[in-house]
Parts: C-alpha cells; structure tokens; sequence
C-alpha cells in the first residue's frame, strides 16, 4: 500500500515508511547537483529503497548532474526501476555499470556524449529507452548490437533515438 504526498512530490510505502517515488518535476530545481555534497550523500542513503525518480524539468531551469552525480543515480539505486531525467543538463556518458533494475530509462536533451555500447542493452529488464536529441552521443553499428542481443534483452519495447 503506497500514500502520495502531492506537496512533497513523494510517493512511501505505508508498510515500511520508506520513500519509494521522487518526483521533482515541477519544482523547478536550477544549479548543479554535486555527488561529493553532504546534502546529496544524505539524501541518496535515504533513498536506497527508491523505483521511481523523475527530475525532468524544462532546460530553461538549467539543472545539471556532474558526471559522478549521474554514475551514483544510475550505479547505486539498486531498486531504482524507472528514471526520467528529460531536460537536465547531465554532459557526460553514460555510466558501464547500471543497476539491472532499470526499466524505463528517459535521458532525452541530456547532452549525453560518448559512445553508446552494446553493454547499455544488456540490462535485462529495460523496456523503454528514450535517448533523442543527445548530439554528442554515438554507437557502436546497430545492425551489429540488435543481431547479437541475448535473448532475455528482447524485452525492449520502445527505443527512441
């Protein structure tokens, strides 16, 4: 049984009182978002038991992740299942190790760069992937990563590039 606090942008479990949705969305954050802050540190620790996280917002506010902020999202919310992070300025690539929990991934207008691997769709629960409008971003041959997929990755259902 879950309670949404509509003020706070929060979704808890009842049960065990834990925050399992953040959606920050409409609380117009602006500035940067340091990993190495205590306010982050804290924060991430109490969100350990979180599946959902949306920070998108319009990139008029100008929120940005610094890449180690990005790694600590995607790397170490271990529960965490979808993500939307549409519009933050995060200018980094993509982390090599993300929490096989993912499902729906929103990273569109992130300015994302790098090289996209084939290791990104070896997540097996990823459903949705949305990476549009990352300029900076390349890949690897697509015929080459959708003919080698393993069978339990064929559960992407929508893939926006």
């Amino acid at each position: 049984m879950t309670v949404w606090i509509a003020a706070l942008g929060m979704l808890c479990d009842l049960l065990t009182g834990h925050v399992i949705g953040l959606d920050l969305s409409c609380s117009l954050l602006n500035g940067i978002i340091y990993a190495n802050s205590s306010l982050f540190q804290l924060q991430i620790s109490c969100l350990s038991n979180l599946v959902s996280l949306d920070l998108s917002i319009s990139y008029i506010n100008g929120l940005q992740l610094d890449q180690r902020t990005f790694e600590t999202v995607l790397q170490n919310l271990t529960n965490l299942k979808v993500v939307s992070l549409f519009g933050v300025n995060i200018s980094s690539p993509i982390p090599m190790n993300l929490s096989f929990s993912l499902r729906n991934v929103d990273l569109k207008v992130t300015n994302l760069q790098g090289v996209l691997t084939k290791r990104f769709f070896l997540l097996p629960n990823l459903e949705r992937l949305y990476l549009s409008n990352n300029y900076l971003l390349t890949t690897l041959c697509w015929s080459k990563i959708f003919h080698t997929l393993e069978s339990p990755v064929r559960c992407l259902i929508q893939l926006a590039l």
